[in-house]
């Protein structure tokens, strides 16, 4: 399961920032499902819109930011499998504009985090992802 909130905003022709908040959740096994990752962080970042079309865009973001990892253990979290980190969050998307505020976007990214947890360990986490979603816009 996968949650994301952004905001894009387009400065002059092609050139603007991109925010985002995300929240998604892994499972480790597919047989006991009481154990899974949750990754969640905010990340900001340069964005690049190039008109393909009056009403389509493909657009590029590159995002920097703050990225935590949460082991969940029988549904509670497990405290010494906490960790954080700085992430880079690589996205491309295609929106379509169907009104004047609203639009539907088809979006790919990759997320990577050096984690660091609270015993010292470390460990990297990848992500790629693919999403559909409505936006409003402003």
């Amino acid at each position: 399961m996968s949650v994301k909130a952004a905001f894009d905003k387009i400065f002059g022709k092609n050139f603007g920032i991109s925010a985002s908040v995300f929240f998604s959740s892994y499972t480790i096994d597919t047989i006991a499902t009481d154990y899974w990752w949750e990754v969640m962080g905010i990340a900001v970042g340069p964005m690049l819109s190039i008109p393909v079309s009056d009403k389509l865009f493909f657009e590029m973001k590159l995002n920097f930011g703050f990225v935590g990892a949460y082991y969940v253990t029988d549904g509670y979290l497990d405290k010494v499998n906490k960790a954080n980190g700085l992430g880079i969050d690589i996205r491309t998307s295609l929106r379509y504009n169907l009104f004047k505020r609203w639009c539907i976007l088809i979006e790919s990214g990759f997320l990577s985090s050096n984690q660091k947890f609270l015993d010292g360990r470390e460990k990297k986490i990848k992500n790629i992802s693919l999403g559909l979603g409505i936006a409003f816009r402003i």
